[in-house]
């Protein structure tokens, strides 16, 4: 049986069938929810099928642009790029670019955009970075333990919620699509201690962390892991100058955020405010010298009333730190909303499929790790997070009573940590837009914390006692 297990043609199999499957992801994507205005007003007219780009949503042509589908084709601005419409800055618009000289090489000069075409870039990325991450298992485990955290990780990445990002113009799937790299680079890193390796971790982080606002800590955590990547005289130094450039690369959307206002009174009307009751908001009466608008709670600023919602409360994140100080309880009950929103995965209001095409994200297996992630995944996740990091201290007490000792996680132990620490930060960074749209502003930190239970599983599987140090 171990034979078989262990046998090439076995994993090369596996593998014709993984890559398979993936195919079917070509059609399926997620539906434009008004958001991919900031990312694309430099490049597209308006997608193929369309007068215009803006439509009232609720309208006929509005539900046929927004929500229910998926939109391939999109029309090339006549001087694209147009650096004078750009709403905001980040390293996907880069990435987006490149996505469209690909497509217009593929495709033809002057035919539309299409982001199927455009997508082929991301798969071999994001599966190149899981058939290395699976190589790495089958090489560190024992034959039959390593196919538990390959299958795992094998249902994680086929997850349509995951993939849908690839058919869209959201600014999360650049990460999504780098991770499987980035975890595999610093795996190598921990293992070798290679400086180019640490090297090209610190800047694929800076890449991923300028990709969205929210994921500007990304080179800083990313940091903890690389030390001590020099060696020398002046090591820390070089260290320090070059987490320096990275995490400033990283701050670059803060140039340009253009959506701060709205940001913020989502946070407070959006977030703290709705984990109230209407007898607390009503006794709460005010927010320092501002009044509380209780006809606002849980209004958003992009809805109708929002704006003048938006205008009367000027709401601050200093607004929410007052509250979070004044009713303690404010903060447990934050803590277990974000923790039952975070279980689930799926963005119900956005259609994944393309109109005329078959819906493969209704494939069971495409939406297995989804129904599987419901049952509180995410606190799972912290719990072995806690028990990896209770092993390493064992494994430090029993050599202090050898010798001297150091507190140190082996390579898989590593990459499990790094991605618990990110995931958990989105978690966090999240509320800075409240509750609005709350699953898919955690989708990139479930995607982190989704991988990290299967690395975190290969470790605990591991534990130090087979091949050498995992």
């Amino acid at each position: 049986m171990l034979e078989v297990l262990s046998s090439r043609p076995l994993f090369a199999a596996f593998v014709v069938v993984f890559l398979a499957l993936h195919v079917l992801h070509l059609l399926i994507g997620l539906a434009d929810s008004g958001d991919s205005f900031r990312s694309t007003s430099f490049l597209f007219d308006r997608p193929v099928g369309f007068d215009q780009n803006l439509y009232d949503i609720n309208s006929e042509e509005g539900r046929r642009r927004f929500l229910t589908h998926w939109l391939d084709q999109w029309i090339l601005l006549p001087d694209a790029p147009r650096f004078d419409l750009l709403e905001t800055f980040s390293s996907y618009k880069i990435y987006l670019g490149l996505q469209v000289l690909f497509s217009c090489a593929l495709m033809g000069e002057g035919a539309p955009y299409s982001i199927m075409v455009g997508s082929l870039l991301s798969r071999v990325i994001y599966i190149g970075g899981w058939l290395l991450l699976f190589g790495v298992l089958r090489a560190v485990l024992p034959v039959g333990l390593s196919w538990i955290p390959v299958i795992v990780l094998a249902v994680v990445s086929l997850n349509a919620d995951f993939t849908s990002y690839f058919n869209s113009l959201y600014e999360e799937q650049l990460l999504i699509i780098c991770m499987p790299l980035l975890a595999w680079l610093l795996y190598l890193f921990r293992r070798t201690g290679q400086v180019a390796i640490g090297v090209s971790v610190l800047i694929l982080s800076a890449v991923l962390g300028a990709s969205k606002l929210a994921f500007f800590l990304l080179p800083m955590v990313a940091a903890f892991f690389l030390f001590p990547l020099f060696s020398g005289r002046w090591a820390r130094l070089k260290f320090l100058v070059l987490v320096a450039c990275a995490q400033g690369s990283a701050l670059q959307p803060f140039l340009e955020a253009r959506y701060v206002e709205a940001n913020r009174y989502h946070a407070v009307y959006y977030g703290v405010l709705q984990v109230l009751t209407g007898e607390e908001l009503q006794r709460l009466g005010s927010l320092g010298e501002k009044p509380v608008f209780p006809e606002c709670v849980g209004v958003s600023s992009f809805h109708p009333g929002g704006l003048d919602c938006l205008k009367k409360a000027q709401a601050s994140y200093g607004d929410v730190l007052y509250l979070l100080a004044s009713e303690p309880v404010i903060g447990w009950r934050l803590f277990l909303r974000l923790i039952d929103d975070g279980r689930h995965l799926e963005l119900e209001y956005l259609g994944k499929s393309l109109s005329g095409a078959p819906d493969f994200s209704q494939i069971a297996l495409f939406s297995l790790w989804q129904k599987v992630y419901t049952y509180y995944v995410n606190v799972i996740v912290g719990l072995m997070f806690l028990g990896v990091l209770f092993c390493v201290w064992r494994r430090r007490r029993l050599e202090e009573s050898i010798g001297p000792a150091r507190l140190r996680l082996n390579p898989l132990e590593a990459v499990g940590v790094f991605l618990v620490i990110f995931g958990l930060i989105q978690y966090v960074v999240a509320l800075g837009d409240g509750f609005f749209e709350i699953n898919r502003h955690l989708m990139a930190g479930n995607f982190c914390l989704s991988m990290a239970f299967g690395m975190l599983l290969a470790a605990l599987l591991s534990r130090r006692s087979v091949r050498g140090d995992a």
